[in-house]
């Protein structure tokens, strides 16, 4: 539905031309040099994008990785009460400052909540309360940044109702708190634990809520980060990608939607009394693991997600991608349970359709699902990737005292995590379709996911990558950068 106070006429004259051009349909990995592997067939079964969904415009700004947006309905995954659900909300977030999201989809009173805040700026000093002034400690430091990410523990409202919870800072020693206005979130506080449906939706994966906007990039990548951050003592290497997601210690959104979804513990009935136990199943090789690692927090989340089936292409000319599929999928409509309808979307769709030839894309392709960024500490951050053109996918996890990780994943299904190499980031001159990328936001628009177009991304993107006169220079370009955030 549109936004309150428009109409939809005036929506659809407000479209970008860029949108109306995606909609009608934009070629796929055109100027090409060089063909190289096999073609993709031109039929598929299943539905392609679909044209019943719902959702705002699209916006024609951004800045970064994402753009801010409205959204429409309570997000079952976040509790969140977002514009145009009910009565007026007094706070919302558009995801250009501090973003704070629940984890977890409901509240129970008072049982512990958790929350991840995020910033592009730093967090020092930031405190939560709710409206009782009852402030939740900070515990862990989950990213320093950028962006900067802080989880906050406490326990929820001992009356049952809709909690307000808002950020701020830590007054000093008889100082008063700052009256600005500051990020807040709602969430739904119940008397018992209340859990999200267990039946899947009539149609496609899972529905769409929210839009991808700066604040949700900013979990992504905090939540990336935690998944994968070095622990003394604990291997560096898993197999296969679901260990990580079962881990409670490093998966954030651990059983976030109150199915059991990531322990395998029973959640709520099936209509015929049956109580499955389905748990997150991800087996992810190197191309896989960027979408599945998408995929699972959008699912979460209500966020939309979209890939293309590509051919291999070339490291000069980039892949062909005749066909296009998001969330709204339905192949698997007859898989009546949530977790096993996205587990056959992961094994069945998802991972027999994308390879490593799939981020090879040029930067011109606007409907890719990547673009190229610029190379700074700013845009090189978790859930990013780098794109070996030789056939090879990192996914950029930290920055600490040592360096640039990254993690990637192998033909065994195990995934291992890596220090920054030039064996590892290897630089191809004269390509232009490998490189540090960063996911393409998407906007719900007119019934269709349209990717927002190089324009609307910048500052963060950037064709400098490929203006290296050799591979040396690359090396050394990055050497500085990496020495310029060393302590010491």
């Amino acid at each position: 539905m549109p936004k309150p106070g428009l109409k939809p006429a005036a929506l659809r004259l407000c479209a970008p031309a860029w949108a109306l051009s995606l909609l009608l349909g934009a070629a796929c990995g055109e100027g090409a040099l060089v063909e190289t592997g096999a073609g993709v067939g031109a039929t598929a079964t299943g539905a392609g994008v679909g044209a019943t969904a719902t959702g705002a415009g699209v916006g024609a700004t951004a800045t970064g990785a994402g753009v801010g947006s409205s959204s429409q309905g309570v997000s079952p995954a976040t509790g969140l009460l977002a514009q145009g659900s009910g009565p007026p909300i007094s706070c919302q977030q558009e995801g250009e400052g501090p973003f704070i999201l629940p984890l977890g989809s409901h509240a129970v009173v008072g049982e512990p909540v958790r929350f991840l805040v995020v910033s592009e700026g730093p967090l020092g000093g930031a405190s939560l309360e709710d409206d009782s002034g009852q402030e939740l400690r900070p515990t862990e430091v989950i990213a320093s940044g950028p962006p900067a990410a802080r989880l906050f523990e406490g326990k929820a409202p001992l009356r049952p109702g809709v909690a307000r919870y808002r950020l701020g800072r830590a007054a000093g020693p008889g100082g008063p708190r700052p009256a600005a206005r500051a990020a807040c979130v709602e969430v739904k506080v119940s008397v018992r634990q209340e859990r999200d449906s267990r039946l899947a939706p009539p149609s496609g994966i899972w529905d769409i809520h929210e839009d991808w906007h700066e604040g949700w990039e900013r979990a992504f990548s905090a939540w990336v980060a935690w998944l994968f951050r070095d622990i003394p003592g604990q291997p560096q290497a898993w197999r296969p990608l679901q260990r990580l997601l079962w881990n409670p210690e490093r998966n954030l959104l651990y059983d976030s939607l109150g199915l059991g979804e990531d322990s395998g513990r029973p959640g709520q009935g099936m209509p015929d009394g049956s109580r499955a136990a389905v748990r997150v199943i991800a087996w992810a090789d190197c191309g896989d693991a960027p979408y599945q690692l998408r995929a699972y927090f959008a699912w979460k989340h209500g966020l939309p997600f979209r890939y293309r089936r590509c051919d291999r292409g070339s490291g000069l000319r980039g892949p062909r991608c005749p066909l296009e599929r998001d969330n709204r999928y339905q192949a698997f409509d007859q898989v009546r349970d949530p977790v096993a309808r996205f587990n056959a979307f992961l094994r069945e769709g998802l991972a027999w359709q994308v390879h490593s030839g799939t981020t090879r894309t040029l930067p011109e392709d606007e409907a890719s699902d990547f673009f190229p960024i610029r190379l700074s500490r700013e845009t090189i951050r978790p859930g990013t990737i780098f794109v070996d053109v030789g056939g090879h996918v990192l996914i950029v996890t930290q920055w600490d005292a040592e360096g640039l990780f990254a993690v990637d994943g192998h033909p065994d299904f195990s995934v291992t995590r890596r220090r920054y190499s030039e064996g590892h980031f290897r630089y191809f001159r004269g390509t232009r379709t490998g490189g540090f990328k960063a996911f393409r936001p998407l906007r719900l628009f007119g019934g269709a996911l349209v990717p927002l177009p190089n324009k609307a991304v910048s500052p963060s993107y950037s064709v400098e990558q490929y203006r290296f006169s050799s591979g040396k220079d690359f090396q050394e370009a990055m050497a500085r950068m990496l020495a310029m955030h060393r302590p010491g």
